[in-house]
């Protein structure tokens, strides 16, 4: 007999499937986990063989010279009013441990239906598998999608995605045709300044991975969150190098200049950040480390 609490329609449990819940004064902020896959180590630019192993031991990270393991995460932010969904996970083709966001909302409770707003961090293939069905169905006919102005319009200009290699000109494709359904339900919004879009919850934009690359702050009750998409991709790497960027950037050197600012702040903040590339619970703190930065997964909220 199903569990009453379980909500319709919920696809069958995903092995990679996991939330963590957290709460950010009167916001509730839930982490799923999608998966994980692995990249070649030659998308990290600047990335050294010699340097990488001592950063992989200052994270306590077992060393691979070939591949550069990712996590893929997406979040929940549910408000008194509001149900927001940033970013909706990676589809099964990029690997057999992917593919776990909608199992994961069906876990922590929450149906497509309930959600309001869907906001994307960037049209990257590995953020956007949730909101289209493989028979072109919309997952979420009810919610409003946002992404940033720049976002959408580079991601249709085929001279601005020009830096990506041609292998992936499919995942183009795939991202274009994700989005296209929520053309006539979209806001658009500025890279110029940060915007509400709910009570304490704020777009901030963050650009270089994508020139319209965003994220989300979280504010109540004197509590801060940051959710910063793709600030970091390698939890191993890229927290005691932030200069090394990858490949998929694009504006490698902004993209830099914009993960040590927010590592900087965070550190002197101590702020809790959050990300689609952490290692899963996914949610954490920056420390200052010598000369560059140690992340430091959050403990566990027993109550508030």
């Amino acid at each position: 007999m199903a569990n009453e609490t379980t909500p319709k329609n919920a696809p069958h449990q995903h092995p990679q499937a996991e939330i963590f819940k957290y709460q950010i004064g009167d916001i509730e902020v839930i982490a799923i986990a999608d998966g994980f896959t692995a990249l070649p180590s030659q998308v990290m630019v600047g990335l050294e063989p010699e340097v990488a192993e001592q950063a992989a031991r200052l994270a306590y990270k077992n060393y691979d010279p070939n591949m550069i393991p990712i996590a893929i995460n997406s979040y929940i932010v549910r408000t008194r009013n509001k149900v927001i969904a940033v970013d909706a996970g990676a589809p099964s083709f990029l690997g057999p441990n992917v593919g776990a966001w909608q199992a994961g909302l069906a876990k922590a409770n929450i149906s497509l239906s309930n959600i309001d707003i869907m906001f994307l961090t960037h049209m990257h293939t590995d953020h956007v598998a949730g909101l289209v069905g493989e028979t072109g169905e919309m997952h979420m006919p009810q919610a409003e999608l946002m992404l940033s102005e720049t976002e959408w319009a580079h991601s249709f200009d085929n001279e601005k995605l020009a830096y990506l290699p041609k292998e992936f000109a499919p995942m183009i494709q795939y991202a274009r045709g994700q989005t296209l359904p929520y053309k006539d339900q979209r806001t658009l919004l500025s890279m110029d300044k940060e915007t509400e879009i709910a009570p304490g919850v704020f777009s901030v934009p963050l650009p270089g991975h994508t020139m319209g690359h965003m994220g989300i702050r979280v504010e109540s009750q004197n509590k801060s969150l940051m959710i910063w998409g793709d600030i970091i991709h390698s939890p191993t790497y890229q927290f005691s190098h932030p200069e090394w960027s990858t490949i998929i950037d694009a504006d490698p050197a902004l993209s830099a200049q914009t993960r040590t600012k927010l590592l900087d702040q965070a550190a002197a903040d101590r702020a809790m950040v959050a990300g689609m590339h952490l290692d899963f619970p996914s949610l954490g703190y920056v420390e200052r480390h010598e000369n560059s930065y140690r992340y430091v997964a959050a403990p566990r909220n027993y109550g508030r």
